[in-house]
C-alpha cells in the first residue's frame, strides 16, 4: 500500500500538521510501528509520538533531531518544519494577544 500525499499541501492547514505527516510517513515508510519508535527514542508513552503525527503537539527540537537519525531523514527537514510551526504558533498567540487589546 503506497501513502501518497504531498507534505507541502497537506489537506489541514499548517506546518504541526506537515511535520506530523512527514513523521507518520517515514515512520511507515520504514515499516516501524509507534512504540518502536517510541522505545527506540526513549520516550516513556507512544501516546506523545500520536500527538506529534497528528500535529497536536510541536514536538521538542531534541526529539525531532532523534526521529531525523531513526528515521533516517534528509538532515534539517523536521527541524525546519518544526521551526516553522513555533513561527505559526507565535504569530497566532500574538494575533489573538492583539485582537483583545
Amino acid at each position: 500500500m503506497s501513502m501518497q500525499v504531498d507534505v507541502q499541501t497537506a489537506p489541514r492547514d499548517g506546518a504541526a500538521v506537515r511535520l506530523g505527516i512527514a513523521l507518520r510517513l517515514r515512520r511507515l515508510e520504514l515499516g516501524l510501528s509507534q512504540r518502536q519508535v517510541v522505545r527506540l527514542l526513549g520516550l516513556s508513552a507512544h501516546s506523545n509520538l500520536g500527538d506529534y503525527e497528528r500535529g497536536e503537539r510541536i514536538p521538542p527540537g531534541d526529539i525531532v533531531d532523534a526521529c531525523e537519525q531513526l528515521l533516517a531523514a534528509e538532515p534539517g527537514s523536521f527541524q525546519s518544519l518544526r521551526r516553522e510551526a513555533l513561527h505559526e504558533r507565535a504569530h497566532r498567540i500574538c494575533a489573538r494577544d492583539t485582537a483583545r487589546t
